[in-house]
């Protein structure tokens, strides 16, 4: 029928032919079990040669990478093999398989480097199953991009092309695209792509920015045109769209009888030509080399995105305003004199009030950027003389600064009783009408009860810093504390916790950090550096932190701190809560708890590595543990959930549709605690009460 015909041109259309408002895309089976290798070959044409083999073996995925490609490892932490051994001229072919059994498995791993071997190709790793080295590997492949992005100058962009030739012509490609790039001055060109298919991919760095490098820019994309179609019969596109970039050759690849008839589909279907003009389809022959995009500087910490996405997925603003590819891209067009000033103002709220700023973006992202490490950068700009001068008071009289904060605290939870918590929020709901910040939220605990200062007796002891959260703040439904719980947790085991005296008056300083405060955020964290050098003599006893955001925080030095100062930080032994409790219970053989429970990891956890872990503590204490598979940023942010409740609400709206059918949740902070709770019944608190419940059960 005429319009299914039409219906798959649409899918291929890049919306030249229609907005497509829904997708429905039927998945496959991921089999369970994978085992994957890089074979190294002296040459393009050895690696090439070498495909049949992987292809009869039924390998699920096979990629070429050339030598400048293997290299680009050399800016990974840990790389999986060393970028300095790779020799020029060298191609690499890296391949997985995947099955179902087991017996499938092992029989690839005995009989693929054999064979490889037999053609010429090493397999310096082997055979490799485990995930993490899996997707250290693979990282590599999909970071290219991003990668060469990262090693261009300043103020330049990025160019990726995909081209598409018969398998068997790959060698000759390669070292021609590869001629090509030199003549025209792109010499960090890589070059990589899906092997079996002849699917190439390249990339390069291009500076837009003057006439001289836009004529080498028109000149490569004309020579890439040229060798694919004219000399190897190939495709100027294989996966990628055709976009504006290679809409100017459309018609030398199809020929003029076949373009005529693309465009008589696309007058039929969009005669006033406001579909997504010039895509794929465009009457200017030279509309690849008009309205470049150009790459205005904006900051060191930002000018390396290539705008890839990489970091979107786990960005808790996503769904709600704008990711970190979307602020590099604002700031970039402000940067460059380009931005409406009537949409400045909304770039605030969009921009910077909405970013969390718990910097999983930068764990996303292949060269490592910190968008949100560069919002509190434009927070610091915005902050206000009184603005500072008060968090500098408040960093040095914290014990005063937390008083107040107790003493409000328990005001508006008295009230809350009093006037009923429908009330008390239409009262903040007027006081934020006129300029008031913090919205109220009755998620909120209680203020936790003062706890004693502990004195380490002979035993093993550990000095035990309890975070401001966890001195504001009670730690569950029932008003325990925290600090109670893990004193009581150590005596169990053997592990005597000691409190510094004066403890209310120190802080991590990430209250003040993640507004912009960076002074007073210095401030805090050298006071309590400074009495924890004290406190451990001098680094030798380990310190427990038992808030994981507040553990990360102290263990990444303020740039502005003096160096002596570093110097005492990093010889702390500064624990986590999860490691210490993992360490409490590790020997212990107790029957696990019957319940079913979910863990909430925080931002802090994931970027210390520790989510694993946590998933081992709860699993030693309970019988079903489930980690959402939407997992990501609660959005709270310390008290970012106070004042855009609605990033909070967004940020979690996925990851709460997971614990359904769930009884309690657990985690590692009390404000991404109060997070996950305030828009679900599910309650949640940290997992130290877990720990104490599995120590304390009565075993007949």
């Amino acid at each position: 029928h005429p319009l299914d015909i039409f219906a798959h041109l649409m899918v291929g259309s890049e919306g030249t032919l229609g907005f497509l408002s829904e997708v429905t895309l039927h998945t496959i089976d991921d089999p369970t079990l994978k085992t994957m290798g890089m074979a190294l070959f002296d040459s393009v044409g050895s690696s090439v040669a070498a495909l049949p083999l992987l292809v009869d073996a039924g390998a699920d995925a096979i990629e070429m990478l050339d030598d400048a490609s293997l290299r680009t490892a050399k800016y990974l932490d840990n790389p999986p093999y060393d970028p300095n051994h790779i020799q020029k001229n060298s191609s690499a072919l890296l391949f997985e398989f995947q099955k179902w059994h087991i017996n499938e498995i092992q029989q690839l791993a005995e009989s693929i480097p054999h064979d490889l071997s037999n053609v010429g190709g090493q397999l310096p790793l082997g055979m490799i199953s485990d995930e993490h080295q899996r997707n250290q590997l693979w990282n590599i492949r999909k970071g290219l991009y991003p990668t060469v992005g990262s090693m261009r100058k300043k103020g330049t962009s990025v160019i990726t092309e995909d081209l598409c030739y018969d398998y068997r012509d790959l060698p000759k490609v390669v070292n021609e695209l590869k001629s090509i790039c030199h003549q025209w001055q792109y010499d960090d060109a890589v070059i990589f792509g899906h092997a079996k298919d002849g699917n190439l991919h390249f990339a390069a760095s291009i500076d837009l920015n003057t006439s001289e490098g836009e004529k080498r820019f028109e000149g490569l994309i004309q020579d890439m045109a040229e060798l694919t179609v004219g000399k190897f019969d190939g495709s100027l596109k294989a996966e990628h769209g055709t976009g504006r970039n290679m809409a100017s050759f459309v018609e030398y690849e199809w020929g003029g009888a076949l373009y005529d008839i693309m465009w008589k589909i696309k007058n039929l279907a969009d005669p006033n030509s406001i579909l997504n003009p010039d895509v794929l389809l465009a009457k200017d022959s030279k509309i690849h080399v008009k309205n470049l995009k150009k790459m205005p500087l904006v900051s060191d910490e930002v000018d390396l995105c290539v705008e890839c996405g990489f970091c979107e997925p786990v960005c808790p603003s996503k769904d709600l305003t704008m990711t970190p590819r979307h602020r590099i891209a604002v700031q970039r067009e402000i940067a460059g004199g380009n931005a409406d000033p009537s949409v400045l103002n909304k770039y605030l709220y969009d921009g910077i009030d909405t970013c969390a700023t718990d910097g999983l973006c930068e764990m996303a992202c292949p060269v490592n950027i910190d968008t949100g490490s560069y919002v509190k950068s434009l927070r610091q700009g915005s902050v206000s003389r009184i603005g500072k001068w008060v968090s500098i008071w408040s960093a040095k009289h914290f014990a005063s600064t937390q008083f107040m904060v107790r003493s409000m605290l328990g005001i508006g939870k008295s009230l809350e009783s009093l006037l009923g918590s429908t009330i008390w929020a239409s009262i903040f709901g007027l006081l934020n009408k006129i300029g008031f910040p913090y919205h109220w939220n009755d998620k909120i605990p209680r203020v936790a009860n003062n706890f004693s200062i502990y004195n380490g007796i002979d035993r093993e002891v550990w000095v035990y810093f309890p975070t401001c959260l966890s001195r504001v703040f009670a730690g569950n439904d029932q008003n325990a504390s925290i600090v109670d719980t893990l004193v009581d947790i150590s005596k169990k085991v053997g592990i005597s916790l000691e409190i510094p005296p004066g403890i209310n008056a120190y802080c991590c300083g990430q209250p003040y950090s993640s507004k912009g405060y960076d002074t007073a955020a210095a401030i805090s964290q050298e006071k309590t550096i400074d009495l924890l050098w004290q406190s451990s003599k001098h680094g030798e006893i380990p310190i427990l932190i038992d808030t994981s955001p507040c553990t990360h925080q102290l263990r990444h030095s303020n740039a502005t701190l003096k160096a002596e100062t570093i110097a005492k930080l990093e010889q702390l032994n500064i624990v986590d809560i999860i490691p210490f409790l993992n360490q409490c219970i590790d020997k212990m053989n107790l029957p696990k708890l019957e319940r079913k429970i979910v863990l909430h990891p925080t931002c802090s956890t994931e970027k210390m590595g520790h989510v694993d872990a946590f998933k081992e503590l709860a699993e030693k204490c309970t019988e079903h543990v489930e980690i959402p598979t939407h997992w990501g940023c609660c959005g709270f942010a310390g008290d970012r959930g106070l004042i855009v409740p609605e990033l909070n609400l967004s940020a979690t709206s996925h990851e709460l549709l997971d614990t359904k059918g769930l009884m309690k949740g657990y985690s590692t902070s009390r404000t991404c605690e109060v997070g996950m709770m305030s828009h679900s019944e599910l309650n949640y608190e940290s997992v130290a009460f877990l720990v104490k419940e599995y120590l304390n059960q009565s075993v007949n």
